[in-house]
């Protein structure tokens, strides 16, 4: 696995699972901006674990701009109808608001990252 730092748009809303032991799981998709066409892998399913996972529900909606670390992973599509044959799968270790356009936070809750 590689460490990567990216920024990337929210392309659907984060849905919440949780499991045993109060652990819970946050997952979302997000595409990385292109300033040209290219082959590159741009749609990444990033995985959110504990407590950053209810950060990331409650301050986070779709079209924001958010900074990914985490540990990267290409898995294969199964999709036949998507143009991309692989996608990136992240293990996010780090969130950080880039640009939010759905929220404007009060200076109480930007502190709370």
């Amino acid at each position: 696995m590689n460490y990567v730092c990216l920024i990337g748009k929210i392309l659907t809303e984060p849905k919440q699972s949780f499991f045993q032991d109060d652990l819970t799981k946050t997952q979302l998709w997000v595409k990385f901006p292109q300033s040209r066409q290219s082959k590159f892998i741009d749609l990444a399913s990033l995985s959110i674990w504990g407590d950053l996972a209810y950060e990331v529900i409650k301050y986070y909606q779709v079209n924001d701009y958010i900074l990914v670390e985490g540990f990267l992973n290409i898995q294969p599509n199964n999709n036949p109808n998507n143009y991309k044959n692989e996608y990136i799968e992240i293990s996010v270790f780090k969130l950080y608001p880039f640009i939010l356009t759905s929220k404007i936070l009060s200076r109480d809750s930007f502190y709370a990252f």
